[in-house]
């Protein structure tokens, strides 16, 4: 798909990492520890490795074609510090989602019709078991452009 994109002409590309699997609600629900403060260790470590390959792929790409700006962008560092200091940015809970209980309910399951919606999505660092909430989202947008912007303009 790059190579199709580098072919029509882009030339500027963006490649993100990982985020930590083992610190999403559902995940921690399936193996057994739903209340856990905090990531499961085991699933990021995985996410660590593909995130490792991934960085040097792109790093190889970069000495392969000498005309392609390619940035690695590490969301998992961010996302785990949101994670695991909630206050920090203004959350209150980030161990379960708003939706339902938090642990397990996911997308068209999430609406107030066969599901309690939390009152403030605001509070929460997770929308529902997998998907974060907005201000998750806008804030880890923020902490990439702050971070990349000059490298993918440059």
């Amino acid at each position: 798909m790059l190579q199709d994109l580098y072919n029509l002409g882009a030339r500027k590309f963006g490649i993100y990492g990982m985020a930590p699997p083992g610190c999403l609600p559902e995940q921690k629900m399936l193996y057994g520890n739903p209340k856990l403060e905090g990531c499961m260790d085991e699933l990021n470590e995985a996410a660590l490795v593909y995130n490792i390959k991934l960085k040097a792929a792109v790093t190889s790409l970069k000495a392969r074609v000498p005309d392609i700006k390619v940035v690695y962008i590490d969301i998992y560092d961010s996302f785990i510090d949101i994670v695991r200091n909630p206050a920090k940015y203004g959350f209150e809970t980030s161990n379960r989602g708003c939706c339902g209980t938090g642990y397990m309910e996911v997308g068209i399951t999430c609406n107030s019709n066969i599901s309690f919606i939390c009152p403030d999505a605001s509070k929460y660092v997770f929308w529902d078991a997998v998907h974060s909430t907005e201000k998750t989202y806008r804030l880890t947008a923020k902490m990439v452009l702050d971070k990349y912007i000059s490298q993918l303009l440059s």
